[in-house]
Parts: structure tokens; sequence; C-alpha cells
């Protein structure tokens, strides 16, 4: 019976860390497969970052202007989605950002 519990717990631990936050990144500039996953292959489009996080994600976006593609409408944000700017497009770390010199702005 206790080994079978242990199981059961390690188990549910795994589960745990498969839901772990991801980052998914953004940057205008990219010119990779467009998915997200690195600053490389970063999204080019805010929204599709956004419509593509789940709750706990962070997405960083990298220094530029994003706004949405029609004139007229609005981001729609998602709830428990962290959103980081001031990026160059080279960071592996949050702290390493500098929003002073690397200005994101999201107009919508």
């Amino acid at each position: 019976m206790k080994k079978q519990l242990l199981i059961f717990i390690f188990f549910l631990m795994g589960m745990g860390m498969s839901l772990a936050q991801q980052t998914i990144y953004v940057n205008a500039g990219a010119t990779g497969a467009n998915n997200g996953t690195s600053w490389a292959d970063a999204y080019t489009d805010f929204q599709t970052a956004i419509n593509n996080a789940s709750s706990d994600d962070a997405v960083w976006v990298a220094a530029g202007t994003y706004q949405p593609t029609n004139s007229g409408e609005y981001f729609s944000m998602k709830e428990g989605v962290k959103i980081y700017g001031g990026f160059d497009g080279t960071e592996t770390l949050l702290s390493e950002r500098d929003w002073i010199n690397n200005v994101t702005t999201l107009k919508g």
C-alpha cells in the first residue's frame, strides 16, 4: 500500500511540473518560426501571443510599439497571464531587461 501511495504522489508531482509557467516571446522584428518559443522564433503579433498563452504564463515583449491590426480594435487580455516589456530580444532572465532603454508600448 505504501508503495502504491508513493507512486501516486510522484505521479501527481509530475503532473504539477507539466503545468509550470511558460515564457512566450514577442518581437515585431523576429524572422523565425513565429511560434513564440524563443526570441529567434518569437511571435510578431502581440495578440497572437496572448491568444496562445495560459494562466500563469509570462509574455516577454521586445522593444517597439504593438497595436491591433485593425484600427479601433483593442487587445484582449487573459486573466493570470503576466506581461513584461523592456527587452532587446536577447535576454534569458527577467532581471536582464532594461525598460528604460528598450521601451515597449502597447496601443489598443
